[in-house]
């Protein structure tokens, strides 16, 4: 579809503003940012890359045009880490995720360790999601103090032989206790580390390729 055929939306401030911007980013949603390209190629070596190269002229302005595939949920709060106005606040694990993935994406340090911090936050109350998450984006030191948590908290149940467990007690043996749909997303290798730390506490890489 050309951006002529498409309905145009813009952010909120401060990237609403096309006169205090030098370039135009645009969101899979089709939610356009107004940003400075100083800024973000300061933040981010990828985007410094990207403006460099030929862009699409914005309609009825001199500001160029780049489309990015996230959307405009995950692009908003990772501009606030990168421009002098207050950091955003995400609650939400989900979305989390997604901007630490987006941060990592581009090389945005400051925005990688900000929220990296944020991530560990959740790891008292949810240290299985975490665990995931971290497992997901190879994080390897979240991904070990989300282990280290859900080892003093997770069942004590003996499951040596797991599949001889009653289907009621499933839930009360260290396998099934720690399982969570979520973790249908990392590899059977990275659950069976997290299972065998709870189960001995050896440090081990936790995102490692399975062997």
């Amino acid at each position: 579809m050309s951006s002529k055929n498409h309905t145009k939306m813009q952010a909120t401030h401060p990237f609403d503003n096309p006169k205090k911007s030098d370039v135009t980013l645009r969101t899979s949603d089709k939610v356009d940012f107004y940003v400075y390209r100083v800024i973000l190629s300061a933040a981010s070596p990828v985007f410094e890359t990207m403006f460099s190269l030929p862009q699409q002229v914005s309609d009825g302005t001199s500001s160029s045009v780049v489309d990015i595939s996230e959307n405009s949920e995950v692009i908003d709060p990772l501009l606030r880490i990168c421009y002098p106005v207050i950091d955003p606040l995400i609650t939400d694990l989900t979305l989390l995720q997604m901007v630490l993935k987006t941060a990592l994406k581009y090389d945005i340090l400051v925005a990688s360790e900000m929220l990296k911090r944020t991530l560990r936050s959740f790891v008292k109350d949810k240290p299985r999601e975490v665990y995931t998450v971290a497992c997901q984006l190879s994080l390897e030191e979240e991904a070990l103090l989300a282990a280290q948590r859900w080892r003093e908290i997770a069942p004590g149940s003996d499951d040596s032989d797991p599949f001889g467990v009653d289907a009621r007690q499933w839930e009360k043996t260290i396998v099934g206790g720690s399982y969570i749909k979520d973790m249908e997303k990392i590899s059977a290798g990275d659950f069976y580390r997290l299972t065998q730390f709870v189960r001995i506490g050896v440090m081990m890489s936790f995102d490692a390729p399975n062997t």
